[in-house]
């Protein structure tokens, strides 16, 4: 009976899966911080091809997201500075895998007008992908 109770404790242990969740951890944010600031470098050098395959596709087609990218620098101008302003992340690590939330919202300094631009981050493992990508004009205070 007792090696029954050992055996059983020793079964129920190995299955156990051990779940660690962090946010906002600085090692977390900055990741997904030079993950964005990879996509602005592409977009000030008006390289789309290289930044295209940062989106997350399957919620928009390549062409639907070049048209907003083409039509934001046709809009408000190239970008000439960046900001961040807000980030949040959330990272869980699962047995051996990772993944990751991330929301970061950055000032951005283009040439006819200063925006707020938000992203929604995802990771899964080290490919990291943009679900989201919006803006809005910076109110001032």
């Amino acid at each position: 009976m007792k090696y029954n109770i050992a055996f059983f404790l020793s079964i129920l242990m190995c299955s156990c899966v051990f779940t660690k969740t962090y946010q906002n951890r600085k090692e977390d944010k900055q990741k997904a911080e030079v993950f964005v600031e990879k996509f602005y470098s592409f977009i000030k050098d008006n390289n789309y091809d290289d930044a295209l395959p940062l989106f997350n596709d399957k919620n928009q087609k390549k062409d639907e997201i070049l048209v907003m990218l083409k039509s934001r620098v046709n809009k408000f101008g190239n970008v000439k500075g960046i900001n961040l302003q807000n980030s949040r992340s959330k990272v869980i690590e699962r047995d051996d895998i990772r993944t990751g939330e991330y929301n970061l919202t950055y000032s951005v300094k283009r040439e006819r007008e200063i925006l707020l631009e938000n992203f929604k981050v995802t990771s899964i493992g080290d490919t990291m992908k943009i679900l989201s990508y919006s803006f809005e004009p910076q109110k001032y205070k």
